[in-house]
């Protein structure tokens, strides 16, 4: 087989932290096909030598990998199924590594329909924000078929500091993630409660 680094990766969801994400993937030395549903936001990455496609079926390479950095489950699937999703030009052998913050239900059905076709489903939802992804500095939490994490794992190398496995099973990755989303903004909301009163207990001592 072709080593990825000499293969097309594919990257689908070039927003706040998909174009850094992939920025890391094109510098590191991967040739990079690229697609986002707003055009104009690869523009960049193809001024650094992405190639630019216009549907996501053509990000693949037969066998190869794809990432995606899409919104919510919507995106996900309008993206990955249809004769123009990116399922379509995967092919047998081929990894979808969705690093998206989607739902359990989702990562279960798009495992499904991945295995149906031959491909396999990895999920690995990142923790960070887009200056930790410009910096390759993002926490991954990583689930799905043995092989197939450690066929991606030197492409996770490039885009965090520390790679977690949970797993088999893809969707073990976006609990865990969805939880440490929840666990922030609980952090966050007590954060302003507390302040709230001690403001109010301040004024009430002036």
């Amino acid at each position: 087989m072709v080593t990825e680094a000499l293969s097309a990766l594919g990257f689908a969801g070039l927003g706040r932290m998909g174009l850094p994400m992939a920025r890391n993937l094109l510098r590191a030395g991967y040739r990079l096909r690229v697609y986002n549903r707003t055009p104009g936001r690869a523009d960049e990455l193809v001024a650094e030598g992405a190639q630019w496609v216009e549907r996501p079926r053509d990000l693949a390479e037969p066998g190869g990998v794809v990432f995606s950095m899409l919104a919510d489950d919507a995106a996900l699937e309008a993206v990955t199924v249809g004769d123009d999703g990116l399922l379509a030009g995967l092919a047998p052998g081929g990894i979808h590594v969705s690093c998206s913050a989607v739902s359990p239900a989702i990562a279960r059905r798009m495992k499904r329909l991945h295995a149906e076709r031959g491909c396999v489903y990895v999920a690995a939802p990142v923790v960070g924000r887009p200056d930790a992804a410009a910096a390759g500095k993002l926490w991954i939490c990583l689930a799905g078929e043995p092989a197939a994490r450690e066929r991606v794992g030197p492409l996770l190398q490039v885009l965090g500091q520390a790679v977690f496995v949970f797993g088999n099973e893809p969707a073990a990755a976006n609990v865990v993630k969805l939880a440490a989303n929840f666990l922030v903004g609980s952090a966050l909301e007590a954060l302003v409660e507390a302040l709230a009163l001690a403001v109010d207990e301040a004024a009430g001592l002036l």
